[in-house]
């Protein structure tokens, strides 16, 4: 039977994630392109590796809203206290969908405590 798009692509982001990891995606999270910017916020989510958080932050201040939210949610899945700050700020910012997102992340990391890094699990 056929797989639904959804499916080919999450099957395409992983393999991509798997093939080049956190060091491939935080280089392109300092690009120029702020479409490439923005996968690289996503797929960080799975990383829970030293610099990852740091990028992270530093991404939530990036001038593309969609690199802000993205941001967000990554830290929301492998932040931890030091990521509260940018995410109180990003509550606030003039997108709602990334004050949402912003919103969001901080509930998950107080919910979870607000120690190192973690790695995301299951799914």
């Amino acid at each position: 039977m056929h797989q639904p798009l959804r499916s080919e692509g999450e099957r395409l982001r992983r393999g991509f994630r798997d093939a080049y990891g956190a060091p491939a995606l935080l280089q392109a999270l300092r690009g120029d392109n702020a479409c490439i910017r923005a996968e690289a916020a996503h797929g960080l989510m799975a990383y829970g590796q030293a610099g990852v958080q740091a990028a992270l932050i530093r991404a939530g201040r990036d001038r593309d809203p969609h690199v802000r939210m993205w941001a967000a949610f990554s830290l929301g899945e492998v932040g931890g206290e030091a990521a509260l700050p940018v995410l109180r700020d990003l509550e606030n910012d003039p997108r709602d969908f990334v004050a949402a997102m912003a919103v969001e992340a901080v509930v998950k990391i107080q919910n979870r405590g607000t120690g190192p890094l973690r790695r995301r699990t299951g799914r």
